[in-house]
């Protein structure tokens, strides 16, 4: 039974100030358990991505608090911050974000560069990341040459990449046909049930909801 909380999020606020202010998050409260797959769902410009940001330690929130595993990141200093996040977060971008002219296994052993860990170590890493997604085949490929699915797989292993204590994935299928959409969203929730791993998604997409222990509804910046 899920009982220890990963994220805690309470009263987060976030204004976007330009001509006019834009009120993108109105004080949203929620928990997150660890090993939970929690789905934030909502039209565009609900505030999904904003949110999503402000826990990932991305962007910093108006006013309101983010914690994870009992420290505040709304409170860190910026190095603090960037370090807390490399320890902790994986990301998993909506539109991919890979270097289009490396192999897939050259953008996995990147992230685990980054992360201290190098040479031979990084190499085998890299690859069993991809062999356990089904991608071992293609690893040597260029990224450019994968199809969005195998794209969006060599992401979700590139934000495993160092066993992050919780993977952010904003609109995962968003870019994928139903049959890819449907092996992404099954190995998002393998991730949290069998590694314990704390998944965050925001999506409009309706099927990812078979997947996910928890959904959450987003409107005009309110839960």
């Amino acid at each position: 039974m899920l009982d220890k909380v990963a994220v805690s999020v309470r009263d987060l606020r976030m204004t976007y100030t330009s001509t006019k202010p834009v009120h993108a998050l109105k004080g949203v409260s929620i928990d997150i358990r660890e090993g939970e797959m929690l789905l934030i769902m909502g039209p565009s410009g609900s505030g999904k991505s904003t949110l999503l940001s402000i826990i990932g330690g991305l962007l910093t929130p108006t006013a309101g608090s983010v914690a994870v595993l009992g420290s505040e990141i709304t409170r860190l200093r910026r190095k603090e911050l960037a370090r807390f996040r490399l320890r902790n977060f994986g990301y998993v971008f909506q539109g991919f974000n890979l270097f289009n002219a490396m192999t897939g296994a050259e953008n996995v052993e990147l992230a685990y560069n980054v992360r201290g860990i190098r040479g031979r170590r990084a190499r085998k890493a890299s690859r069993d990341l991809l062999a356990q997604l089904g991608l071992e085949e293609h690893a040597n490929r260029p990224a450019r040459d994968l199809s969005g699915g195998e794209k969006q797989r060599v992401a979700i292993a590139r934000a495993l990449a160092g066993d992050p204590c919780a993977i952010l994935a904003d609109e995962p299928t968003s870019q994928l046909d139903t049959e890819n959409g449907a092996i992404v969203t099954n190995i998002l929730s393998d991730l949290a049930r069998k590694r314990g791993t704390t998944i965050v998604i925001t999506s409009h997409d309706d099927r990812i909801r078979r997947g996910a222990e928890h959904v959450v509804q987003l409107d005009d910046g309110r839960l």
